[in-house]
């Protein structure tokens, strides 16, 4: 059996917790962690789709910041060479990310239907320039 000392228990504030109490006798508190604890503990985890998600559905997170995450997931999705997913992510970056960034990243020849893709979507978005047509 624990014993708690009188007033409030130790740890997240209990009017926004939820006090469990275990079947050892324990009291628990648990309570929701801010957004941005919960999105740092998915990306350590590389759970680059959840943390976007979580972060694009909360109307106070910054838009500059979501387009941060998906150049971390393409990156992270680029060194485990998964390129077309890759380059799924850096698509979603055009208007943010420098684009020679993604070019240089795409150059080598096992890579070019990926780097095509990019540029298409830079044409589209109308901010290809006469370089990324002459790469075309």
């Amino acid at each position: 059996r624990t014993v708690l000392p009188p007033g409030p228990p130790p740890g997240p504030d209990p009017a926004a917790a939820a006090l469990v109490l275990t079947s050892g006798g324990a009291l628990v508190a648990l309570a929701e962690r801010p957004t941005r604890a919960k999105l740092a503990l998915l990306a350590a985890k590389h759970l680059h789709a959840a943390a976007i998600s979580m972060a694009a559905g909360d109307p106070s997170f910054p838009p500059r910041e979501v387009l941060d995450m998906y150049r971390a997931h393409a990156e992270h999705l680029y060194r485990r060479a998964d390129y077309d997913a890759s380059m799924d992510q850096y698509v979603r970056t055009i208007g943010h990310l420098e684009s020679g960034h993604v070019v240089s990243r795409f150059l080598g020849a096992n890579r070019a239907p990926a780097l095509v893709r990019y540029l298409a979507a830079l044409e589209d978005a109308g901010l290809a320039t006469d370089a990324h047509r002459g790469l075309l």
